[in-house]
């Protein structure tokens, strides 16, 4: 089964060698491969939806592999339970709420071994002070969005 992949036309033998280097440099640049970014909710929390520069499938997306210096985005659009009125924190707008876990797990091309990370997923939650999104969010959600509009 095919997955993205180069290839170059060689119109001469001059132009093996930059060819060459290309994927080498390409190859040797590769920091993480096979990257599976796993998303799981907890506490009543589900996804809605996610956006991603990657393949998704269900709650994982795949970056396949990520370059030295490249950042990827994604963006989840959950949906929480309300918070209950007794809450330490809720009428001033900062309350942390953990929803679920993030783990990404890749390979490392230099040693061929695998990795994984778990990390928590925490929102920040706005209370009658509310809060608004931070404006890298923003950008990658409307981003995101045109290209799903054109896809469809």
């Amino acid at each position: 089964e095919g997955m993205a992949g180069e290839y170059y036309f060689i119109h001469k033998s001059d132009d093996v060698a930059p060819a060459y280097g290309d994927v080498l440099g390409g190859l040797l640049s590769v920091v993480a491969k096979d990257v599976h970014v796993k998303l799981s909710t907890a506490d009543g929390a589900t996804l809605s939806k996610i956006y991603a520069g990657g393949m998704i499938n269900g709650g994982t997306v795949v970056f396949n592999d990520l370059y030295s210096g490249e950042s990827r985005e994604l963006v989840v659009e959950m949906a929480l339970q309300q918070l209950p009125a007794n809450v330490d924190g809720a009428a001033e707008g900062c309350v942390q709420q953990s929803v679920g876990t993030v783990t990404v797990e890749y390979v490392d091309p230099t040693s061929g071994t695998a990795h994984t990370v778990e990390l928590p997923l925490v929102f920040a939650r706005g209370g009658s002070a509310g809060m608004s999104p931070h404006p890298a969010v923003l950008t990658a959600a409307a981003r995101f969005e045109a290209a799903d509009k054109i896809e469809t």
